[in-house]
């Protein structure tokens, strides 16, 4: 994805990355975690804001007109985890319904780009298959393509 996006510091060995979404009005500190599911291997994206409190919230809708930037840079923290952890797929979906659909639209636009390298899933009632960008989907499955070592 050539857009830009924000500089993350890279925590916890890559599993956990934080980096401020700025705008003229505000800025917000935001997280983007990787958490190993009861399955070995796959790990679940959470992007949150972090609270005054010191509490994560993944239900705000911040309207600070950086959308894009943001999602470049969870796709850099992505390419980053993965780069580290070469072996996991990298499970995630939008905290409504509509944040769903809104990552479905982002993966359809750049699909191209990204299947050169990873493996893009769609996951319906947990059964995953290869990504449709006509079909609405529950969760998304991201992993790096395996090669055939006898491939040129």
């Amino acid at each position: 994805m050539d857009k830009p996006s924000y500089p993350f510091r890279v925590l916890e060995n890559g599993k956990r990355f934080e980096f401020a979404s700025v705008s003229p009005d505000k800025t917000i500190q935001k997280v983007v975690e990787f958490r190993e599911l009861e399955i070995p291997g796959i790990y679940n994206l959470a992007l949150v804001d972090i609270c005054e409190s010191g509490k994560y919230d993944d239900m705000t809708v911040s309207n600070n007109q950086d959308m894009e930037t943001i999602i470049a840079t969870v796709i850099q923290t992505i390419q980053v985890f993965i780069a580290l952890n070469p072996n996991t797929k990298v499970l995630f979906m939008g905290s409504t319904p509509s944040r769903t659909r809104l990552y479905r639209g982002i993966i359809n636009k750049y699909i191209g780009q990204a299947k050169q390298v990873y493996e893009i899933h769609g996951i319906i009632d947990w059964v995953n298959e290869p990504f449709n960008g006509n079909k609405n989907y529950d969760a998304f499955l991201i992993f790096q393509k395996t090669t055939n070592k006898h491939e040129k």
